[in-house]
């Protein structure tokens, strides 16, 4: 065999590879990497084959320490079409981002754009009116910088810097739009914008400040003024400028979720393949279609369990958005088609019941609302969705640790969660003026107060207002000296 063919060879050997990577198919990717190395030793491509398989094996320190082990070598971008510099920190970015470490993740990305930039400048500079003038054929397409940008945003998301990944998402969007996981993320960086997280509510200690808005008068006429509101949330937007203008805020977000909503394929029964009728006049058998992967570049295209669960979160963020902005009728349809997904996650059902309650209250559907609010429901707070059947199972599973949610979801106990929905359900008695079934209703959730279980200040402050609807005046005036002492 020559030279020219043996290298052929090891081209098509890196390609199945990389089919196998993309499909998780991780024992058959590991014996042709085996094969790789045997035959062409452990260059460039091989330790970045091999690293890709240990981080998708879950092995994160272990891929770190094959990436560094890359030989020494001395590539010109305009010879090859690729930088090893921009691969190997992108890799490194990626790796650090699965193991909790979005901070570092972004450091390293950065330092991947500024590699993909200084490659790209290295190239002649074309002539007017062409642009790929004096550039070879292989440096076509060979510009990184929106899958950098890709990367490094949902690194900034979940980092917590909303604004800044939004930034870096929208620039993706201009070329990966047909993505429909990418507009979710879009819409997770206006929200996140909106609201970092629940914590906040359910730290007591810290919002016992906020029960009392001010004091007027002295002595005998002294008044304390409640806090009409204890959440600082801007529902609506003041500014007049069109939704469609990208910027972070709720309506802008809302577009994003009917993209994502728009690109996502119904569910539909399993295609099935027509075969040709066998000649012995025998039985005619079944094929069924292995299901199509959805385009979701740059990433490798999402399987049918990945669809569904992501359907599940564009449904829960749509019903939220819609909340937020007053549209009752748009979210209470949005939890229901949640609810009505053939697998859904403990966590998404929580959601789904909760903002269908919601809703239902806003439209003065009380009774409705209250057959979402029982605490019976809830049975976990899964953050993955049940396996349909065997193949869901027999996946390849990696050797290393399993995948962990990259970030906490609140509330992170069943107890605190089921907490929050008997909260709910005080709320929706004391709306329908049930003060007393309301009153005892909340007194069982401050008494589930305990260390595996966390409730919200909005149970002090409801607490109050049913007092004083119930004319107990002194009991209201307890309740603030036990909660605010600063106002005795």
């Amino acid at each position: 065999m020559d030279a020219a063919t043996e290298a052929f060879r090891m081209k098509l050997l890196q390609f199945r590879c990389r089919c196998y990577l993309m499909t998780h198919a991780l024992k058959a990717c590991k014996r042709e990497i085996k094969t790789i190395i045997t035959s062409g030793g452990l260059n460039m491509a091989a330790v970045f084959l091999k690293g890709n398989l240990e981080y998708q094996r879950g092995n994160y320190r272990k891929a770190i320490k094959v990436l560094n082990s890359i030989p020494p070598i001395n590539l010109s971008f305009k010879e090859t079409g690729e930088s090893p510099a921009v691969l190997f920190y992108n890799n490194i970015g990626c790796i650090h981002h699965y193991m909790g470490k979005p901070n570092l993740a972004c450091f390293y990305i950065f330092k991947a754009l500024g590699e993909n930039d200084a490659a790209m400048k290295s190239l002649p500079k074309p002539e007017p009116g062409e642009p790929y003038s004096g550039r070879p054929v292989h440096t076509v397409g060979s510009n990184k910088q929106y899958e950098l940008m890709y990367n490094v945003g949902v690194c900034l998301l979940y980092g917590g810097q909303p604004t800044r990944a939004f930034d870096c998402l929208t620039e993706a969007i201009q070329v990966y739009h047909m993505n429909p996981r990418l507009w979710l993320r879009l819409a997770e960086c206006c929200i996140m914008a909106h609201k970092q997280g629940n914590e906040h509510d359910f730290d007591i200690q810290s919002r016992k400040k906020d029960l009392v808005q001010g004091v007027v008068g002295s002595g005998i006429h002294r008044k304390l003024i409640l806090n009409p509101s204890l959440s600082n949330d801007n529902c609506y937007s003041c500014e007049g400028q069109s939704y469609a203008i990208p910027v972070a805020t709720l309506e802008f977000a809302s577009l994003c979720l009917r993209n994502a909503l728009l690109l996502l394929p119904d569910v539909q029964p399993e295609e099935t393949l027509p075969v040709v009728p066998p000649s012995d006049g025998g039985e005619v058998p079944v094929v069924s279609a292995a299901p199509r992967g959805l385009y979701a570049a740059p990433s490798s295209p999402m399987e049918p369990h990945e669809v569904a669960s992501l359907r599940c979160s564009v449904l829960a963020d749509s019903a939220y958005v819609a909340l937020c902005l007053g549209d009752s009728v748009v979210a209470l349809g949005h939890a229901q088609n949640l609810l009505m997904q053939p697998k859904l996650s403990g966590v998404h059902r929580m959601l789904g019941h909760l903002y269908a309650a919601e809703a239902l209250v806003l439209m003065d559907r009380i009774a409705d609302s209250i057959e979402h609010l029982n605490a019976d429901l809830i049975k976990d707070l899964s953050l993955v969705l049940p396996p349909s059947d065997t193949r869901d199972l027999e996946r390849d599973k990696g050797e290393g640790e399993e995948h962990k949610p990259l970030k906490g979801w609140f509330p992170h106990s069943l107890p605190t969660a089921r907490a929050v929905l008997q909260y709910n359900l005080a709320v929706a008695f004391a709306i329908r003026g049930e003060l007393e079934k309301a009153g005892d209703t909340l007194k069982q959730v401050w008494l589930s107060k305990n260390v595996s279980c966390d409730i919200p200040v909005h149970v002090i402050m409801l607490a109050l207002y049913i007092e004083l609807q119930l004319g107990h005046a002194d009991t209201s005036r307890s309740i603030i000296k036990q909660h605010a002492p600063q106002y005795r």
